[in-house]
């Protein structure tokens, strides 16, 4: 008697091992999408410290609504300085849009300040706008010494 493979098994094979592939494609699909995220997560966080740092560095008195464009959202511009790091395509910042709100606590002695970045993603042929604030507090450190 010959031995061979019958035709319902060898397409119950086929069909196992295209199971197989459809799911490494979908794993891979997945991962790029979440590597895809998480590049824009990554840049929202560097324009915001940027913003922060940017903000820090100033005289306190300096620090107000007015002078940082505060309360509004604002476009980023590919070529400001504090993203020069890395090369991004020129458009890839135009989905990307910050806004800066400071608020004073006590006095003339702390500021708070909140960076907001929000972006864009394409969900399922729609744009979903992303957004993450970061708080933080910027105090006057002059000490004042009385005789």
């Amino acid at each position: 008697m010959k031995k061979a493979f019958s035709l319902a098994e060898i397409m119950m094979a086929v069909m196992i091992f295209f199971m197989g592939i459809v799911g490494v494609y979908y794993l891979f699909s997945q991962g790029s999408v979440g590597l895809a995220k998480s590049s824009y997560v990554t840049l929202a966080t560097t324009i915001a410290k940027g913003e922060v740092d940017r903000i820090k560095t100033s005289e306190f008195y300096l620090i107000k609504n007015e002078n940082f464009e505060g309360g509004k959202w604002d476009k980023i511009e590919a070529g400001d300085s504090i993203y020069g790091i890395i090369e991004f395509p020129e458009d890839y910042f135009d989905r990307f849009e910050k806004k800066i709100e400071i608020s004073d606590i006590i006095g003339k002695r702390l500021k708070k300040v909140i960076v907001s970045v929000r972006w864009y993603e394409t969900v399922k042929g729609q744009e979903k706008w992303r957004q993450l604030n970061f708080p933080t507090f910027v105090s006057n450190s002059r000490v004042y010494i009385y005789f």
